[in-house]
């Protein structure tokens, strides 16, 4: 079979692999002033590991690109003939390796988004500052030794992967990868009539060989070829091939030879489709797919173009992610975790991003709770911030076992539990008070104030009132109620001190907090 990257134009290979080691900086500024500050700067900084060109328009300096092996471009914003934005888009066409370092007298705000978009590296203001010229220098002569001393075949690997970024991307132009790779295109991959992306998510488990292993047979017996890279934690691959029916091939082979290790990863295969320009609409439904199979299992997913992914970032009762809410105690923990578990599962379409934060959340809400109690554990969140959970039921069965085996919740007594859910269910009633819940558990009016503090660090008084205010900013939110009616349905008879009370509470009057 043969190797793609085998036939590469000989200007990429000797951009890639034959460097000199002196690096090439091209200063541009119709100002000669300027091009000898920063070209003096850069002499006294560098000796003779650089070479300095200069161009006074942006004419002359993309003449300079296309005859020169740049490295790093410090342009002026204002030219006469091309401002510096417009130049650096130019010289990415040419030489999509280059490093871009705008130079402006002018408030950066306005240009910052469009230089941020390019990509450039730096954007620094007039007059320079010697120290940000020498240290944006350095940063490109720290990836000029890295890259020098990278084998052959790991620069092939580097240019394997910025070919798939490209293809990926929604704003895929088959020039640039004319740019990249100049006969590129003359290669057996461009010229299939088919192609599918594949993601491959893994858990901790080392599978990488296996999976590399099934790849290379698949290509070979299927004659497939392949680019590789990785992207977001996962591993990519763009299949090519004559076959119409492509996803389902390599759904139906990978689900062979992976199948002893399809427990530890989740492999989403996107549509087939019939041009290069359009591999990056198979990407994106290759990652809806990812969205998806977290709350379904771990395995082989592909894309079926009969199903209706339109809903998948929806998200579910924005309750659930109030963590404020959070119990710290056993029994109440784990209804409330086990609670938002199968809400989850059951709208099955918030981003996969959201239920990680939010479990991590969870664990660190605990962690402080246990703290506060005096238990301390040597554990910090961001110890598995970083863990894959292919499944949402991972994430849950990890962060209930997780809690349990530090001893993060916290036993309560249930009597005093069942008085805060009592509260919770009787806070609008107008007549609620000490005597009514003690008169409810058959217990003493002087005992229940004792027991609820002990339990909760906060007198149960305090707790009614902010209930009641906690559930009047709900409906200040999502009805359209008066004052008066809000009072009332929280259990309050007099108007006017309810909105004494809201306004000390939230710090705001009922009008204001509506307005926000």
């Amino acid at each position: 079979m043969l190797d793609i990257f085998s036939k590469l134009g000989y200007h990429i290979y000797v951009r890639l692999c034959e460097r000199d080691g002196v690096m090439n900086i091209l200063l541009v500024d119709d100002e000669p002033v300027c091009i000898s500050t920063v070209s003096h700067i850069l002499e006294n900084m560098y000796e003779k590991k650089v070479t300095i060109f200069s161009a006074v328009s942006s004419k002359e300096a993309l003449k300079i690109v296309k005859e020169e092996r740049i490295d790093l471009v410090f342009t002026d914003i204002r030219m006469p003939d091309m401002d510096g934005l417009e130049l650096a888009k130019s010289i990415i066409k040419i030489s999509p390796l280059c490093e871009i370092v705008i130079l402006s007298a002018y408030d950066q705000k306005k240009y910052l988004k469009t230089a941020i978009n390019l990509n450039v590296l730096r954007y620094l203001q007039k007059p320079v500052d010697p120290a940000e010229i020498i240290e944006v220098t350095n940063i490109v002569s720290e990836k000029h030794s890295a890259l020098k001393n990278i084998s052959v075949q790991g620069k092939l690997d580097l240019l394997q992967g910025k070919i798939a970024e490209i293809l990926i991307s929604k704003n895929y132009q088959p020039q640039k990868i004319k740019i990249l790779a100049e006969h590129i295109y003359d290669l057996d991959f461009f010229s299939c009539r088919y192609y599918a992306v594949c993601i491959i998510l893994t858990d901790s488990s080392p599978v990488g060989f296996e999976i590399s292993e099934a790849i290379q047979k698949l290509a070979y017996e299927k004659n497939i070829l392949t680019i590789k890279t990785t992207k977001n934690e996962a591993i990519l691959y763009i299949f090519g091939g004559n076959d119409k029916g492509l996803s389902n091939t390599v759904s139906s082979e990978l689900e062979n030879t992976l199948l002893p290790y399809t427990e530890k990863m989740q492999i989403c295969i996107g549509n087939t489709v019939s041009k290069v320009e359009d591999i990056s609409r198979s990407y994106v439904n290759a990652y809806i797919l990812t969205e998806y199979s977290f709350y379904t299992k771990k395995g082989i997913h592909k894309y079926d173009k009969s199903k209706n992914y339109s809903d998948y970032r929806k998200l579910p009762d924005p309750t659930i992610f109030n963590i404020e809410s959070i119990p710290d105690y056993e029994y109440g923990f784990n209804t409330f975790l086990e609670s938002t578990y199968l809400s989850l599962k059951k709208t099955a379409s918030t981003p996969k991003k959201s239920v990680h934060m939010l479990f991590f959340n969870i664990i660190n809400h605990m962690l402080i709770q246990a703290m506060n109690n005096g238990i301390f554990c040597d554990v910090s969140v961001n110890d598995i911030h970083y863990m894959n959970f292919l499944t949402i039921d991972d994430l849950y069965e990890f962060t209930h076992n997780f809690v349990a085996e530090h001893s993060l919740c916290i036993p309560i007594n249930k009597i005093a539990f069942n008085i805060k859910n009592y509260i919770k269910q009787n806070y609008k009633n107008k007549n609620l008070s000490v005597d009514m819940i003690a008169s409810q558990f058959n217990m003493s009016p002087q005992y229940i104030p004792k027991l609820f503090k002990k339990s909760f660090n906060i007198s149960i008084m305090q707790y009614v009132t902010d209930t009641r205010i906690s559930a009047a900013k709900s409906l200040i939110r999502t009805q359209d109620m008066g004052i008066k009616n809000i009072a009332e349905a929280v259990g309050y008879d007099d108007a006017n001190y309810f909105s004494r009370l809201f306004k000390k509470k939230t710090g705001m009057t009922y009008t204001e907090y509506k307005k926000q």
